[in-house]
């Protein structure tokens, strides 16, 4: 079982953009993902890959290590830079 964390500002993104402090808090502070992620895409490999980072932008990753965000964390929502695209890498239901 997971928690999420945030890259950035609610406001930096188009999904949850508008999100006061208490809807943020019970998003990402409250809310546990059932998940079982044992590979995908980490912000490392998101950063050095030049083509990707133009066209996707990292919204969320797992809190694995339960302290600062990691680079080699997998990322749990990325949306995209210039179209309206979202991708989720945990199934909702299980929240």
């Amino acid at each position: 079982m997971f928690t999420i964390s945030l890259v950035g500002q609610p406001d930096d993104t188009y999904l949850f953009q508008g999100l006061d402090r208490k809807e943020y808090q019970a998003v990402f502070n409250v809310a546990k993902f059932l998940n079982t992620q044992a590979s995908g895409l980490t912000l490392k490999q998101l950063n050095n890959d030049d083509k990707m980072r133009r066209i996707f932008k990292p919204v969320a990753v797992f809190d694995v290590y339960h302290e600062t965000q990691s680079a080699d964390e997998f990322i749990a929502i990325a949306e995209g830079i210039d179209i309206p695209m979202y991708i989720f890498t945990y199934q909702v239901e299980m929240i």
